[in-house]
């Protein structure tokens, strides 16, 4: 959860969607504007700091807010959204709440695809946080294409020797040889040597 987070936040410093954190304006008199995005950003850290200490109920509202809040000030297709819907799905996804997490899943992904492009590393994010979501239900085969999509996107966006790029990479490999095991599939084996983000 705690490196998943940290990602996120990789993501949004990438992508410029949460210029709140970036702009020393943010500040505690701002975010006392209840339509201020700066409120919305305190909502969200809230419901993570919530969500650590196990108190899901609680941090299931806060994230509702900062979703709410955000989609307000900015429109239901603005990539802050995303980031605090793909909080919600991490949320249901411990909770073993699946129908709700796949959903809100692929609310977020759909919204960076959109906003921000298929080889925005925040989509690489989103992509992959499905692809854990799938492997983590046993959808081994559903996993592996997007793990090897946010695998190419972070290797032709990030630079070389950020730590996503390997670690996604080994996911993908390990997702393959699970498919290979399982099933004797010689078609799942993925070599992340010549990754190119798809166009």
């Amino acid at each position: 959860m705690i490196r998943l987070t940290i990602m996120l936040a990789a993501a949004v410093l990438l992508t410029a969607v949460f210029w709140v954190m970036l702009a020393p304006a943010a500040t505690t008199r701002a975010a006392e504007k209840k339509d201020h995005p700066a409120a919305a950003f305190n909502l969200y850290q809230e419901a993570k700091q919530l969500h650590k200490q196990g108190r899901y109920q609680e941090a299931e509202s806060k994230y509702q807010q900062a979703a709410a809040l955000w989609e307000k000030i900015f429109g239901p297709a603005h990539p802050s959204v995303a980031v605090a819907l793909s909080g919600l799905a991490d949320l249901y996804k411990e909770q073993h709440r699946d129908q709700e997490a796949e959903s809100f899943y692929q609310r977020a992904l759909t919204i960076w695809e959109q906003a921000l492009g298929k080889d925005n590393p925040a989509t690489g994010f989103g992509l992959r946080s499905l692809a854990r979501f799938y492997e983590q239900v046993g959808r081994l085969v559903e996993a592996l294409p997007l793990c090897q999509r946010a695998a190419a996107i972070f290797a032709a966006s990030l630079p070389q020797e950020h730590p996503d790029i390997a670690i996604t990479q080994e996911e993908c490999r390990q997702l393959a040889q699970r498919i290979e095991s399982s099933n004797g599939a010689g078609t799942t084996k993925y070599n992340g040597s010549n990754l190119r983000s798809p166009r």
